[in-house]
């Protein structure tokens, strides 16, 4: 994010969660300095133009992951997307049976 000056995103390690599962951490976060990153990064990924290339970016991945075309130095270190997507449907059909 701005050639690395409010940090990187790594595509390889995101998982799949409900919107309704996710909280903010920017209140809980005391460290000024800290804060004001955080606060940058949330701006700068939901800018229209950065959230469409952000967007881009994560489908071309795994495009590149489900047609076996990462490199192996980036393959170790990227999330079982298969794997994590099945459990989480199955957390998904438990949460509708318990309601």
């Amino acid at each position: 994010m701005k050639n690395g000056k409010l940090g990187i995103i790594n595509i390889n390690n995101m998982i799949p969660a409900p919107i309704e599962c996710l909280t903010e951490a920017l209140p809980t976060i005391t460290d000024l300095k800290y804060k004001l990153l955080i606060e940058n990064q949330l701006d700068f990924i939901n800018a229209p133009k950065n959230s469409i290339k952000l967007m881009n970016k994560v489908y071309h991945f795994r495009s590149e992951y489900n047609n076996n075309r990462l490199p192996e130095n980036i393959l170790k270190r990227t999330c079982n997307f298969s794997l994590l997507e099945e459990k989480y449907e199955e957390w998904i059909k438990i949460q509708r049976t318990t309601i």
